[in-house]
């Protein structure tokens, strides 16, 4: 009896250990779903960015596309080039071709912009072992909050690469209309 007694002893005591174990644990980690909320927050306003930053690069690539089209379509490309003898004329095709070269780098840029996504998403299959689903809680959302934050910083360097290019594309789009306007208003003398 004695001997069964000891064992209930140190059963209880390995229990008490585990508890004490558990709660130091929980108090070490509180703030890991905290942080975990906020990586997986930060994460998906990267991704809706991306689609923030896919719509304004296509609404660029149409207009860039439709002053390309209204450029050819109004200029007799012909007759522009037939007299090139007065410097009104020689302006004038200068700015016709600044304008289709400012338009075409545009669209150059957009389409780039377009086709140079390297994203980094997290995938669940990491996470789906023995070890890491018999792992705390609280440990678990600290490693996924840290792939979150890879992912996202990742993500955002990729999104910052493509504002510039953008920014740049709309940049030329602007001077394609001044240029436009400007071989216009040289084409009425």
């Amino acid at each position: 009896m004695i001997a069964n007694g000891k064992q209930k002893t140190i059963s209880v005591e390995k229990e008490a250990k585990n508890k004490q174990s558990s709660i130091e644990t929980h108090k070490r980690y509180e703030t890991s779903q905290a942080i975990f909320e906020m990586c997986k927050a930060e994460y998906e306003n990267e991704k809706e960015r991306t689609n923030t930053i896919d719509t304004k690069i296509y609404i660029a690539t149409a207009l860039a596309s439709g002053l390309l089209l209204l450029i050819l379509e109004t200029t007799n490309v012909e007759s522009l080039f037939a007299d090139i003898s007065s410097l009104i004329k020689i302006m004038t095709c200068s700015m016709f071709v600044a304008s289709l070269v400012s338009v075409c780098s545009s669209l150059v840029l957009l389409t780039l912009t377009i086709f140079t996504r390297n994203y980094v998403s997290l995938f669940p299959d990491s996470f789906l072992t023995v070890e890491v689903l018999s792992e705390e809680k609280e440990l678990v959302e600290i490693a996924i909050a840290n792939k979150y934050s890879e992912c996202c910083l990742k993500n955002r360097d990729v999104n910052n690469k493509r504002c510039k290019k953008y920014n740049i594309a709309v940049a030329s789009i602007l001077l394609t209309i001044v240029f436009f306007l400007v071989f216009f208003i040289l084409k009425l003398f």
